[in-house]
């Protein structure tokens, strides 16, 4: 992850929208790790 970028730069890196609320990035991103394991 990008530590010195914006939330919207982390929500295109997730593959969201530049103006997905930060707590509907957490939830993806939450969710993508959940896959992960």
């Amino acid at each position: 992850m990008n530590t010195i970028g914006s939330w919207q730069n982390h929500a295109i890196s997730l593959g969201l929208p530049p103006n997905t609320p930060v707590k509907k990035q957490i939830d993806e991103f939450i969710r993508r790790w959940d896959n992960f394991r």
